[in-house]
């Protein structure tokens, strides 16, 4: 398990931060502290996670109880057969967080004679060259046979452009085959070469080969990556539809007058000219439309139609009423209420009401309660049920 005295020797080695550091492996920064001051046990999982970052970054430590040793490989070529594998492993160097710390980007195409012998008789490697170590990508068969070939290239492409905009480089000529060379002749190859600046990926794809319609129509899909390491390089976007301009309004006077008429110059083709100014267009007049116009574009039928028909029935004709007005008569007189025959009509008397104080309206009271009716009552006489106790 790597020691606190071999993370602290190991950052020194590649220049990098304990920000740096944590970030790359994916802890806390107050955590890497304290595990470099000594500080409480950390776990073996985080330790596991410091030292596989190192390692990418090209620390190697290593130790057997009486000595610890931390070493830097500057210059290394990883094992990746697969180009997905080996399309992952530039990308994560290229990362912005990367502790390789990249400062420039050499693609070059070398000829396929060593031994990964395969159907195509060209590929495309890569050189990384970072702050402290320098990582060399041509075991890995990168080419452009098909659309996903492509979209690896395309990839690698677009994040060298993207983090490295001004260390990105090319050769315009294919280079012999690097893997058949050891890793120290194969670098010294490539300082060799007459390396230029790469601005546009398809300077490196026509060295590979013929720019052909294949690939450009791959560069105007807008979901392939390789429109995206176009649009990165700076290239107009592909062609798309103009964008809809409503027609001009028609306009009455002058001006309409002189548009309906034919043009015959317009029909023949005629070389377009630049003038160097034109004048100014004059101004659009507006005017008040008439109630004839109104009712026309309103659907309505026009008043000088609905004067001069005559089918249209009038009916009786209306009395005249200028003349002077009919004799009806004076209304009836109203009747008087003080004639005899409207005199108001007299009411009875009521009848007057019985003396109670008289002996003939005085009431018995034996009248008004009888007991001996009660003897024919049933409710009265009947006993009530015996209760049980």
């Amino acid at each position: 398990m790597i020691s606190a005295a071999q993370i602290r020797a190991g950052r020194a080695l590649i220049n990098a931060k304990q920000s740096e550091l944590a970030k790359a492996a994916g802890v806390a920064l107050a955590t890497l502290n304290n595990i470099e001051r000594g500080v409480g046990d950390p776990r073996s999982s985080t330790l596991e996670a410091i030292e596989r970052a190192l390692a990418f970054a090209g620390v190697e430590c290593d130790g057997d109880g009486q000595r610890e040793t931390v070493s830097l490989q500057r210059l290394s070529r990883p094992s990746a057969h697969d180009t997905y594998f080996a399309c992952q492993r530039v990308l994560e160097c290229l990362e912005p967080g990367s502790l390789l710390k990249v400062e420039r980007v050499r693609f070059y195409v070398q000829s396929n004679q060593g031994l990964q012998q395969t159907e195509t008789p060209r590929r495309i490697a890569v050189m990384i060259e970072g702050e402290s170590r320098s990582v060399l990508f041509d075991q890995a068969s990168f080419s452009l046979t098909d659309s996903v070939r492509v979209a690896e290239v395309a990839r690698m492409l677009t994040a060298a452009l993207v983090n490295c905009p001004d260390g990105v480089d090319y050769t315009d000529t294919v280079v012999e085959d690097t893997t058949v060379a050891h890793l120290e002749e194969a670098a010294y190859r490539l300082a060799a070469l007459d390396w230029q600046r790469l601005t546009h990926p398809k300077q490196l794809l026509q060295v590979y080969g013929e720019w052909t319609s294949d690939l450009q129509r791959l560069a105007d899909t807008r979901e392939h990556p390789l429109h995206e390491a176009f649009s990165c390089a700076g290239s107009p976007a592909p062609e798309t539809a103009a964008p809809f301009a409503p027609p001009d309004l028609p306009h009455d006077g002058p001006e309409n007058d002189e548009a309906t008429e034919p043009d015959s110059a317009a029909s023949s083709p005629v070389e377009e000219t630049k003038p160097a100014s034109q004048p100014a267009s004059p101004p659009t007049v507006h005017r008040a439309l008439s109630p004839e116009e109104v009712a026309r574009l309103l659907g309505e039928p026009d008043i000088a139609e609905v004067e001069g028909e005559d089918d249209i029935d009038d009916g009786p004709p209306l009395p005249d009423l200028s003349g002077p007005a009919a004799d009806v008569g004076d209304p009836p007189p109203l009747p008087d209420p003080s004639a005899p025959n409207h005199a108001a009509q007299e009411i009875p008397e009521a009848p007057p009401l019985p003396d109670p104080s008289a002996p003939e309206n005085a009431l018995d009271i034996d009248d008004v309660i009888d007991n001996d009716d009660d003897e024919d009552d049933p409710l009265l006489t009947t006993p009530p049920p015996a209760f049980k106790t």
